[in-house]
């Protein structure tokens, strides 16, 4: 897992407008979908990347929002604030050795006198996120605009549609 800084502007607006017109479960939905789709973009680049010799690696590319077992305990040392609103992951979903793949292989030598090899690096996750990260970052800034903007306009009218059905008893 990489730690990298990012900024978006006007983000802090978007937040406070979600606090105001939305129940926190309902910006929760709104974050996950933006992030969701968001996050496609920089998948697919990682698709397309990913080498071929099965083509199993590349199938197992998705946005998630949970972790195995051992990268939730990895995930735990890095991130302090357990209670953030919504955390997406992408990369491979169910193949564990994806990371000898992206990183490559030493070779080892077995206490039987053998060893085991070596395999090259084939870099692909890093090179999707270095070429996606600006419109993933601007796709999340974009959509959660639009998205935050359309369910405040579907929930006034639910809410407004039900004054009317409740009025009239």
């Amino acid at each position: 897992m990489s730690r990298q800084p990012v900024s978006v502007d006007g983000l802090k607006d978007l937040e406070k407008m979600m606090v105001e017109h939305l129940p926190k479960s309902t910006g929760r939905g709104v974050l996950r979908r933006v992030g969701t789709a968001a996050l496609g973009i920089f998948v697919e680049r990682a698709r397309d990347l990913a080498p071929r010799a099965s083509g199993d690696l590349a199938e197992s590319l998705a946005v998630s929002t949970r972790l195995d077992p051992k990268q939730r305990r990895d995930h735990r040392r890095l991130v302090s604030d357990d209670k953030a609103a919504v955390e997406l992951f992408g990369g491979a979903a169910a193949l564990p050795h994806a990371h000898l793949v992206e990183f490559g292989t030493v070779e080892r030598h077995l206490e039987s006198g053998g060893s085991t090899g070596t395999m090259p690096a084939q870099p692909f996750m890093r090179p999707a996120w270095d070429a996606t990260r600006d419109a993933v970052l601007d796709d999340i800034a974009e959509g959660l605009g639009r998205e935050i903007a359309a369910t405040v306009a579907r929930r006034a009218k639910r809410l407004a549609r039900k004054r009317t059905q409740g009025g009239g008893r």
